[in-house]
């Protein structure tokens, strides 16, 4: 059950994110990541990602409960960064709004996973 719910959730984010794109005009990007926008969002995404492995190395040492929520908090920030750079640099694309959007849909993710995967209560 617990891998249905999840697996729908995830085909629903998958439409949902085709949905907007379509209603929007904003086209698919290709490849994983998307194109930096300036040299300081290159900088800046770097610079989350290498905090985000020290962060790992670190918490690993730690109580792993925290090791749950530091995934979704890494992804959070990261799309809130890459959005305030798209906003700022680049907003013809309107492909802010698709990394805004991600952020509340991570929250529900973190939940989601939190509810039926977290073992540790």
């Amino acid at each position: 059950m617990k891998l249905i719910v999840l697996l729908l959730w995830i085909i629903i984010l998958i439409f949902l994110e085709k949905i907007v794109r379509k209603k929007l005009n904003i086209p698919r990007q290709t490849g994983w990541n998307s194109k930096y926008v300036s040299q300081s969002h290159k900088w800046g995404q770097w610079i989350i990602i290498i905090s985000y492995v020290v962060l790992m190395m670190i918490g690993s040492m730690w109580n792993p409960i925290y090791m749950t929520y530091i995934p979704i908090f890494f992804f959070m920030t990261l799309y809130i960064f890459q959005g305030y750079m798209q906003w700022k640099y680049d907003r013809k694309a309107k492909e802010y709004i698709i990394s805004f959007g991600i952020v509340p849909l991570l929250i529900i993710t973190g939940i989601i996973l939190n509810t039926f995967y977290n073992t540790y209560w």
